[in-house]
């Protein structure tokens, strides 16, 4: 506190110094201009602070109105849905917004790399919402529980098919997409407040309620009763959307060069497997949003109050977990790194990272008790009955490791089991797994053409995820050379004390005048103010210090170079750990015979984009590479793209063969 203190007395005395600048006409029109600019920042802030405020708010009343109905069957709760779920949308998109203008305004050396934020992550909103009713959805219904059905059994049409001809066993909805047929007759069931319990149908029990009841909440604002299902796909197109701005973030974070965040926000929305999960209404979306945004607060050291980045990013995490049981392992990825990179002392690292782990648990305990307690009438009593069935149902999923010959595992080879789609797989090649396939033929006299109309394909994007061969073991090698070397004597303390450092200048008095203003209007974090304060002090010549002043800047100075900041290649550890910790433990279980379903990489995708950019990016790689790397990953999510009606049919026609 005292080193502190006694940089606050010294930038007071610079600040009183600068004044007599400003009679100046030059520096009189730069203290003016800067003060616009700070007032209009901090009222930009202040209204972007308000919106996502307001989104959380309203995301939160949402599910209170849809837990108390289900518990009340109180219809008339019901009412106030559709306009909760419009302000959804508004507070959202006014977010995005104010948030671009914000970072347009506060940092004006990128207003490029804001503008193809913005562009990018509202292209990718804009698609989503274009292709939210393809396929469309019908009506669904549940069985069992402690209600009656939405509509009796006998009068549901037995469906052979669904809508565009994937065999499966869809009788509840028609126009699902793979494991829609599950979820949304469990997101039907929390609107309906069916009182569930384990194998009751529906209910789907073998998963934590969040995710399913985020899917609830679209349906229910703009149906209720189980109609236009397909809103249920809202929430999850948003948190979808939402993934790449954070995964911009986190590239942005570590590094200096900003081609690292374009190519990792770009090569996410161009994953083939991400976008289609990010279309429908399954799990697996929830998860890496709230993943994400959990390694966003511990990188960008987000604070609210006097709840510090642990709590915050344990919290998020929790609510990963509350999504899917699976992001224990996220957890667990997050956790590895702080212990490993954690820019704190070493004696404070192992506490920190207990806390981020203790949090995530407790809110996942805290989440499931309420589910349990309002949803499952007394049949499923505590939190950990639940998880004991989610274990039980888990382990269930078995198979004969030679053969995998059982019912739900993908197969490369249609009817043969032995060729089952094993985590080896999802690293090197296999067949492209059609969660939902519509084809059509056209014919002119004996010719005929045919193509996919619309089709999601459960396959990540290969170019991408064969760079993972690559980048891993770069990454692998940096985190060796990191972990072997020691920290050498930094010296800072002769920089400081003998090496003559240059004249304060008028031009640094008016910069810590700008950085002081921009403190007190909101726009700065103490964190900022303080790092280039100190950048500019460092730099110049102080002027007459106490010498007990002189010496706590050296003793802050030192401090501050043992705990430096995360540096580029912290970016590839990262990568490393979150994609080691999102494959290997599925590979363990595969061996064991457990059923593993590609889709489970999902959580390594966000890690193969940060990986794959941080390798294209490095001097050694000649750019007409890295050119040519994403010309490669747009070609394969073209050929994958859901909706190709926009194509001419001889294309269509010939990408249909590519997909055979």
């Amino acid at each position: 506190m005292q080193d502190l203190l006694a940089l606050e007395r010294l930038h007071q005395r610079l600040l009183d110094q600068s004044s007599s600048f400003n009679t100046k006409g030059k520096s009189r029109m730069f203290v003016t201009h800067s003060k616009e600019e700070a007032i209009g920042s901090s009222i930009v802030f202040r209204t972007m602070k308000l919106l996502l405020v307001g989104l959380a708010v309203d995301v939160i009343v949402t599910l209170l109105i849809l837990i108390v109905h289900a518990v009340t069957s109180s219809s008339i709760l019901l009412t106030p849905l559709p306009y909760l779920a419009s302000a959804i949308l508004v507070f959202s998109i006014s977010s995005c917004l104010f948030s671009t203008v914000f970072c347009y305004l506060k940092y004006p050396k990128f207003r490029k790399a804001i503008a193809f934020l913005f562009l990018l992550t509202l292209v990718v909103l804009v698609v989503h919402l274009a292709l939210i009713g393809s396929p469309a959805t019908s009506f669904g219904y549940y069985v069992g529980g402690s209600k009656n059905a939405t509509v009796p059994l006998a009068q549901i049409p037995k469906i052979a098919t669904c809508q565009g001809g994937v065999q499966n066993d869809c009788e509840s909805c028609s126009g699902c997409v793979m494991d829609e047929t599950y979820y949304v007759p469990a997101a039907v069931a929390i609107i309906d407040g069916v009182h569930c319990a384990p194998q009751v149908e529906a209910c789907n029990m073998e998963h934590p309620p969040l995710a399913k009841a985020l899917i609830a909440v679209g349906i229910a604002a703009f149906g209720a009763g189980g109609f236009d299902l397909q809103n249920g796909r809202l929430l999850p197109i948003i948190l979808g959307t939402a993934c790449v701005p954070l995964v911009f973030a986190i590239g942005w974070k570590f590094s200096k060069n900003k081609k690292v965040a374009y190519y990792s926000s770009m090569l996410l929305a161009l994953d083939t497997m991400f976008f289609a999960h990010s279309s429908i209404s399954v799990l697996d979306i929830p998860v890496v949003f709230f993943a994400l945004a959990a390694i966003v607060a511990y990188l960008y050291d987000l604070k609210l109050w006097r709840i510090d980045k642990y709590y915050i990013s344990g919290a998020l995490m929790g609510l990963a977990m509350l999504s899917k049981e699976t992001a224990i392992f996220l957890v667990a990825a997050l956790a590895t790194f702080h212990f490993l990179r954690g820019k704190e002392l070493p004696k404070l690292r192992l506490f920190s990272t207990l806390k981020i782990i203790a949090v995530a648990v407790l809110v996942f305990a805290a989440g499931l008790q309420v589910y349990d307690s309002l949803l499952t009438g007394g049949q499923v009593p505590t939190f950990v009955n639940q998880i004991q069935y989610i274990i039980s149902y888990g382990s269930s999923l078995v198979c004969h490791p030679s053969a995998f010959d059982c019912a739900g595992a993908f197969l490369n080879v249609p009817n043969d089991p032995s060729s089952a789609i094993t985590p080896l797989s999802w690293l090197i090649y296999y067949a492209p797994t059609a969660y939902f396939k519509s084809n059509v033929s056209v014919c002119i006299g004996s010719v005929c053409h045919s193509y996919v109309n619309i089709a999601y394909y459960g396959i990540t994007n290969m170019i991408e995820t064969w760079s993972t061969f690559l980048w891993a073991p770069f990454a692998a090698y940096i985190l060796y050379r990191l972990l072997k070397r020691k920290e050498a004597p930094t010296g800072i303390e002769k920089t400081v004390t003998k090496q003559e450092p240059a004249p304060m200048t008028s031009e640094d008095m008016e910069k810590l005048a700008k950085l002081k203003s921009l403190l007190d209007s909101g726009a700065l974090t103490k964190e900022e103010f303080d790092s280039q304060k100190s950048a500019i002090l460092y730099s110049a010549k102080p002027i007459e210090p106490h010498p007990e002043e002189e010496s706590q800047i050296v003793e802050s100075s030192t401090l501050q170079t043992q705990l430096k900041r995360f540096r580029e290649s912290d970016l590839a550890v990262l990568a490393l750990v979150l994609f080691c910790w999102s494959y290997f433990p599925y590979l363990a279980l595969a061996a064991e015979g457990r059923v593993t379903y590609p889709f489970y990489i999902l959580p390594a995708v966000p890690a193969i984009a940060l990986g794959s950019s941080y390798l294209i990016t490095r001097p050694f790689i000649p750019r007409v590479l890295a050119i040519l790397f994403l010309v490669a990953a747009f070609a394969w999510f073209v050929i994958f793209f859901p909706d190709q009606s926009f194509l001419p049919s001889w294309i269509t026609s010939s990408l249909f063969i590519l997909k055979l």
